[in-house]
């Protein structure tokens, strides 16, 4: 299925689908093939996607934010640009976590992880991560992406159609209809 995801060949989107519908005789396969749709550019799936990573449990964030990185393509590149915002780290600070005993986590802002996952999502990064520069790096992207945007905004999926707003997702579903 991961191969799936990266050929691009949106032939494999009906097996795909179709490992959805068998969640339960085959669980295993559902995470996977929402990961191979999503990277084949299915806007439910995208949707999905950026919902768990901007309102999802914190404990659960940090895996969320670098899914982005690796689904990539615009979609990838304009949802890790708002971790770099204050805003983007709003649901981070404010969401409480189902995770029993979190108190004993260290747990990590949206931007790191959108830091670490940055220079992977795109062709020739400005710079490759490095936590000790955090506050540096951020302006340094927060420069690069726009001034990059007509070439980046044609990287797939381009995730035309997701909702990026507040209004897309709550606890870290998407409630809007594809």
């Amino acid at each position: 299925m991961a191969q799936a995801g990266r050929s691009g060949n949106r032939l494999f989107i009906p097996f795909l689908r179709e490992q959805l519908k068998n969640r339960d005789k085959h669980v295993d396969r559902v995470g996977p093939a929402r990961f191979a749709l999503a990277r084949l550019g299915e806007t439910d799936q995208l949707q999905e996607v950026w919902c768990s990573a901007s309102s999802g449990d914190p404990v659960e964030n940090g895996a969320a934010v670098l899914n982005l990185g690796l689904i990539g393509g615009w979609f990838g590149i304009r949802g890790l640009e708002i971790f770099l915002t204050p805003e983007g780290q709003r649901h981070f600070l404010t969401t409480p976590t189902k995770h029993k005993d979190a108190s004993d986590i260290g747990l990590l802002p949206p931007m790191y992880y959108a830091l670490k996952a940055l220079p992977g999502a795109v062709p020739h990064p400005p710079v490759q991560f490095d936590d000790t520069q955090m506050a540096q790096q951020t302006k340094i992207w927060q420069d690069w992406i726009p001034a990059h945007k007509d070439e980046l905004s044609k990287l797939q999926p381009t995730g035309d159609g997701v909702d990026f707003s507040d209004n897309a997702c709550k606890n870290g579903k998407s409630h809007t209809k594809h």
